[in-house]
C-alpha cells in the first residue's frame, strides 16, 4: 500500500525555503570566491507565526558588508591608495600626473541574484500550495543586513 503524504504545514514550508535558501547563498558565495569566514557563519533564519500557524514573516539575516561585497564597492580605502597599498610603492599605482591607474573593484553577484531567484521560488511555492499570491520584501540596512518576507 502506498503511504499518503501528510499535508505540508505553511511553517513547514517557509522553514524548508528559508533553510535551503541560506544554503543557495553560501553555494553562490563559493561560486564566486568570497572569503568565507564571518560572513559565512552570520546567516540566521527566523520564521515568525501568527495564529492558527499561519505564517507572518520570515527574516534572513547576515553581516550588512557582505552587500558591498555583491556591489563591488569596498571599505571606503580607496584603491591604490596608501592605507590599501601597505608596504608597496605609492607611486606605482599612479601615472605621471599623479592619478590613480585603473583598478576597479569587481562586484561579486552573491546576494542580489540569489535573492531574486530564493523570492520568485517562494512565490511559486506559496502560491501551488497556499493559494497566497504575494508577498513583499522589505530590506533593512543597519548594522545588520535583514530580509524580511511579509506574508
Amino acid at each position: 500500500m502506498a503511504e499518503q503524504k501528510q499535508p505540508v504545514t505553511q511553517q513547514q514550508l517557509v522553514n524548508d525555503w528559508a533553510r535551503i535558501t541560506l544554503e543557495r547563498f553560501r553555494e553562490a558565495m563559493q561560486r564566486e570566491g568570497i572569503h568565507i569566514g564571518p560572513l559565512y557563519q552570520s546567516f540566521v533564519k527566523n520564521v515568525l507565526t501568527g495564529s492558527g500557524g499561519n505564517v507572518e514573516l520570515a527574516k534572513l539575516s547576515f553581516n550588512f558588508y557582505g552587500r558591498f561585497v555583491d556591489m563591488g564597492v569596498g571599505r571606503g580605502v580607496p584603491s591604490g591608495s596608501r592605507g590599501s597599498l601597505g608596504s608597496k610603492s605609492f607611486l606605482s599605482k599612479r601615472n605621471p600626473g599623479g592619478q590613480l591607474l585603473n583598478k576597479r573593484r569587481v562586484p561579486k553577484k552573491w546576494y542580489s541574484r540569489t535573492l531574486a531567484a530564493e523570492t520568485k521560488r517562494l512565490n511559486e511555492l506559496l502560491a501551488d500550495n497556499f493559494n497566497i499570491t504575494a508577498i513583499t520584501v522589505f530590506e533593512n540596512s543597519l548594522k545588520e543586513s535583514t530580509i524580511d518576507f511579509k506574508f
